[in-house]
């Protein structure tokens, strides 16, 4: 059986982030009515880092690792903190 793109995804981003010393939880949903996926990635680590600083984090470690057809399936890449993804709720 295949391995679902967000699952890669997802497992792509919390392997990297550790690699780099942040532990993370990621969440995802699918768009509706398309092939795309919506990913939430949350971690304490954020607190100390601008919101650009995380972006920039993450979409380096997904662009360096996927192909553009998996890149081309993700629709946004969320950073927040624990308390950003609560209020979020």
């Amino acid at each position: 059986m295949a391995i679902r793109v967000d699952d890669e995804v997802a497992a792509l981003i919390v392997d990297g982030l550790r690699r780099v010393g942040i532990r993370a939880e990621v969440d995802s949903e699918p768009v509706r009515k398309t092939k795309l996926y919506r990913f939430f990635v949350v971690s304490e680590k954020f607190k100390r880092m601008s919101y650009s600083e995380r972006q920039k984090v993450v979409w380096r470690i997904v662009e360096r690792a996927l192909s553009e057809a998996k890149l081309e399936r993700i629709s946004m890449i969320v950073t927040l903190t624990p308390d950003e993804y609560v209020d979020a709720d």
